[in-house]
């Protein structure tokens, strides 16, 4: 079985919709109250819905990358902020935490 995609609610598509296409996420379905976004790399897709009512959200998304320092370089570049500097985890992964 394979994952098809994952989608999560926003309350404000047009400013999510634009973070991720900022970030280099092909935009591939727009509508008003929907978007659907292609990995760079492998295919994976991820999608946006609009939730009128707001709450809280505790879905994480986790980005793989060849070279963590020349990506978080490249996505500063756009003026995307992070709230915590590239680390090493426990599970030798290296995370970066974008606002």
């Amino acid at each position: 079985m394979n994952l098809n995609q994952v989608t999560l609610p926003v309350n404000d598509i047009e400013i999510a919709a634009a973070f991720y296409r900022r970030m280099g996420f092909l935009q591939i379905v727009e509508s008003s109250d929907y978007a659907r976004f292609e990995s760079m790399e492998g295919g994976v897709t991820f999608s946006l819905s609009y939730e009128r009512e707001k709450g809280r959200n505790f879905s994480v998304i986790y980005f793989e990358c060849e070279n963590l320092d020349r990506q978080v370089s490249n996505i500063k570049g756009k003026r995307i902020f992070f709230y915590a500097r590239a680390n090493r985890s426990a599970l030798a992964l290296e995370r970066s935490y974008i606002t």
